[in-house]
């Protein structure tokens, strides 16, 4: 009996230390060169987003992100087409800044949004969303992290807790194409 009892104990430590190990595996950084076909599978679709690699427009090495945004067909409601990144390391409390460029081919201003999630499913008041302007052409976007607060009550974001950043297109009627590279932190 008592051997039985040692082998349940000895298995359940065991167990109990392969799941440790494995929570506290390393989370890459967050940064983004789109230069390897890996990050394809890392980012979260959604719908009405079409997204790849692309040699065009790159500030960060050779490839860029060529993302095609398309509009909801009319009658469907809302739609928020874009970019999911998540399951980087959410500790961003070394840096300063968000930072990455866009690449806008068309001839009118484009207007993507950008949230921050510091917390699971936070409502829209309780998380970072704004509006950036993408002119034609090439759009270096750097953003303090002094800029980074909740849109309902203007607090800063928990930077040792960053979950979750979208890029995306809030309902558009036509589509849209960007090229995104040099994703990071500073």
């Amino acid at each position: 009996v008592m051997h039985k009892q040692e082998s349940f104990r000895l298995r359940a430590a065991l167990l109990l230390l392969a799941a440790l190990l494995l929570a506290c595996r390393e989370k890459p950084r967050f940064a983004y060169d789109f230069e390897e076909k890996a990050i394809l599978v890392e980012l979260s679709w959604q719908c009405r987003t079409l997204y790849r690699l692309s040699s065009f427009h790159p500030t960060v090495g050779a490839n860029s992100l060529e993302v095609t945004f398309y509009p909801t067909p009319k009658g469907d409601g809302e739609s928020y087409p874009g970019l999911l990144f998540s399951g980087f390391d959410p500790n961003w409390t070394k840096s300063r800044r968000l930072i990455f460029d866009a690449f806008n081919p068309e001839e009118n201003d484009i207007r993507l949004s950008l949230r921050i999630d510091d917390r699971k499913d936070p409502d829209y008041s309780g998380r970072f969303n704004a509006e950036i302007l993408l002119h034609p052409g090439d759009n270096h976007i750097a953003i303090p992290f002094s800029e980074l607060v909740s849109s309902g009550t203007k607090q800063p974001l928990n930077f040792a807790s960053i979950l979750k950043v979208a890029l995306f297109l809030a309902n558009p009627e036509e589509s849209h194409v960007i090229f995104f590279d040099g994703l990071r932190l500073d």
